[in-house]
């Protein structure tokens, strides 16, 4: 994914879209299984599904 298709993915989407670099990116992926460690590329946090 680039920058170009990071901005319309945010565009279509009804909720927040955190990138690494983000002030809040380490906040958001926040270790669940310690024994899996990923930095994802993009962190989407919806607010509704699609109809």
């Amino acid at each position: 994914m680039n920058d170009e298709d990071i901005t319309k993915f945010a565009a279509s989407l009804r909720g927040e879209v955190i990138r690494t670099g983000d002030a809040n990116y380490d906040e958001a992926r926040k270790l669940y299984n310690g024994m899996i460690d990923k930095r994802p590329l993009v962190i989407a946090r919806c607010l509704t599904s699609p109809t």
